[in-house]
């Protein structure tokens, strides 16, 4: 297992409080997502398209979420990414 990023979350009643770390240029201590690209034959990404990316996707899964439910919606999206 390759790890470049990392998660740290806190949640109280009606407050959600995420951090994120992704580690896109420093190979040390593991390796970086523009590493994981290049071994991959892909053009590297910046912090700030890989942080436009994340947010594009965050915001189609919250509304698929809030129109269709986990269940019926964002379940089958999720689960998806388990099978390749």
């Amino acid at each position: 297992m390759i790890q470049a990023s990392d998660l740290i979350d806190n949640s109280t009643y009606k407050k959600i409080f995420v951090g994120v770390g992704i580690n896109v240029d420093n190979n040390e201590p593991t390796t970086s997502i523009n590493a994981i690209l290049q071994k991959k034959g892909k053009a590297n990404v910046t912090a700030e398209q890989l942080l436009v990316t994340i947010l594009e996707k965050f915001q189609e899964n919250l509304h698929v979420l809030e129109t269709s439910g986990w269940e019926n919606g964002l379940a089958k999206r999720y689960y998806a990414h388990w099978e390749d």
